[in-house]
């Protein structure tokens, strides 16, 4: 697996994999028009590109497939995580939650956070994350409930 930074010219790639992770691995823990909701935030083109030129944005890719993303934002708070449909139960996401972690830490970061779906709720109680509060995310009409999550740093 190879990590690295993303550029713009990963934006398609990147969009088609939320997409279609979306909609693929969450249909247990949402409904159809919520999945809609959440899934049609990729036409945002802007959006991905400010956060790609803004967070720190993280890509893995397997030999040339990306499997995986996520980005962190304000230097402590994991804004996206997503990893293939096809690649899940991989150790891709605790991967790319330990390279934000490692990157926190290098910053002198004491936590992390983030507003975590039902579905990756396990992914993240596994690498230490607690729930602080139950969460509700607008999307135009659509109420989709998270969690906030956060995770202490542990001082070496």
């Amino acid at each position: 697996m190879e990590i690295r930074f993303a550029e713009k010219e990963d934006l398609e790639q990147i969009i088609t994999l939320f997409r279609e992770t979306v909609l693929a691995i969450s249909r247990n823990d949402y409904n159809s028009e919520q999945l809609s909701a959440w899934a049609n935030r990729s036409d945002s083109k802007d959006l991905w590109l400010r956060r790609i030129s803004e967070q720190y944005f993280i890509l893995c890719y397997k030999g040339n497939d990306l499997v995986g993303f996520a980005s962190l934002k304000d230097d402590d708070y994991v804004d996206l995580l997503f990893v293939h449909h096809k690649s899940q139960g991989k150790g891709i996401g605790k991967l790319l939650l330990n390279t934000l972690t490692d990157h926190v830490q290098s910053l002198g970061g004491k936590s992390i956070k983030s507003h975590v779906s039902k579905t990756a709720k396990p992914l993240f109680e596994t690498l230490g994350y607690k729930v602080v509060s139950p969460n509700i995310v607008r999307i135009g009409e659509v109420e989709l409930t998270n969690y906030l999550m956060k995770k202490e740093m542990i001082e070496n």
